[in-house]
């Protein structure tokens, strides 16, 4: 990660079920590919 100076910023993406659960042995509880390809898009940037 590259260092610009004092005012870094950092974003961070979260996503949870209604219940608070954010994973489950090492992946996430569910499988929705459209998101994940949304996902990757916008982080990876294809």
């Amino acid at each position: 990660m590259e260092r610009k100076g004092k005012n870094s910023r950092l974003t961070l993406v979260v996503a949870m079920t209604r219940s608070g659960l954010i994973g489950k042995n090492g992946a996430l509880p569910w499988r929705l590919p459209g998101d994940l390809r949304q996902f990757r898009a916008l982080t990876l940037g294809g």
